[in-house]
């Protein structure tokens, strides 16, 4: 399928938004419908309802609670996990863009923290020494000061920013890049310039994946622009 046009970059504080294109292709990745609905019941209901469970289940998205009362969170970001699990299939290691996120299965943390959730960042929070620990303390620091500045000055605040998933294999030295998620939604404005920061100093390719139901035949018929 042909690769979307991703907005057009807007004027915010009367400055204008540096914009930003993916360097290669839209990477699109089929879901069954069924799968979406069952995705988003508990466990109870998915057998009283239909006797199965939704093949996402076992890798839902699964966050570590707040406090000791609290309950990590099992369901949502449908699209992020569909595509998690592409690349997972196609033997990659892939963290998602959320610190306290693990595994519902083996309790294995899987969340990373880049340029958004800074007071993650500030505290060195194990999400964020997994990327010092692939880029550098320096890089990632020096990457952070801009890209702080350049979200103030645009945006009034310094949040947002981080693609959904980073994909890589091995160490993540050489085989690796980030991946943003959508399925109809266009790019924010923060991200188009989170992601031309990433690209220009972590020399760290970021791609769009686009999740789709399978029974959507073109971009046009999923509402995206072709």
């Amino acid at each position: 399928m042909a690769a979307n046009k991703l907005g057009k970059n807007p004027t915010r504080n009367g400055l204008m938004v540096p914009d930003w294109q993916p360097k290669t292709p839209e990477i699109w990745v089929p879901y069954k419908p069924t799968e979406k609905d069952k995705y988003h019941l508990t466990l109870d209901e998915y057998y009283h309802l239909t006797g199965e469970s939704c093949v996402y289940y076992k890798v839902r998205w699964h966050l570590v609670p707040k406090n000791k009362k609290g309950r990590g969170r099992s369901h949502g970001e449908f699209p992020v996990v569909v595509a998690r699990e592409y690349f997972r299939g196609l033997g990659y290691t892939v963290l998602a863009s959320e610190p306290r996120l693990f595994n519902p299965v083996t309790s294995a943390p899987e969340g990373y923290v880049l340029l958004s959730f800074s007071g993650y960042r500030e505290r060195n929070h194990e999400s964020y020494g997994r990327m010092t620990n692939i880029f550098g303390v320096e890089t990632l620091t020096s990457l952070n000061r801009i890209a702080d500045t350049e979200k103030r000055r645009f945006f009034g605040h310094r949040g947002g920013g981080d693609p959904d998933l980073f994909v890589y294999k091995g160490a993540g030295k050489t085989e690796r890049f980030f991946v943003e998620v959508k399925e109809k939604e266009p790019l924010r404005d923060v991200q188009k310039l989170c992601f031309r920061l990433i690209e220009d100093k972590l020399g760290c390719d970021v791609k769009i994946c686009r999740v789709y139901p399978e029974e959507c035949l073109s971009v046009g018929e999923l509402g995206a622009e072709p």
